[in-house]
């Protein structure tokens, strides 16, 4: 951390940069990601790993 998200911060971004997903029965992906706080990098992690589903059902109007 180098930084936090407060109540003066006008603008938070984030990004999720994927580096592999493997297709197996669990598709996992792993991915890279930071936070700015108005403009300026506060936070970046690596070696994220999430599982990625299908959603079998379409959402509500």
């Amino acid at each position: 951390f180098s930084g936090q998200v407060t109540p003066k911060v006008k603008l938070v971004e984030y990004g999720v940069e994927f580096k592999r997903v493997m297709r197996s029965r669990l598709k996992l992906g792993i991915a890279e990601g930071w936070v700015k706080a108005d403009g300026v990098l506060i936070y970046k992690a690596s070696d994220l790993r999430v599982g990625l589903f299908k959603d079998e059902e379409p959402a509500a109007a």
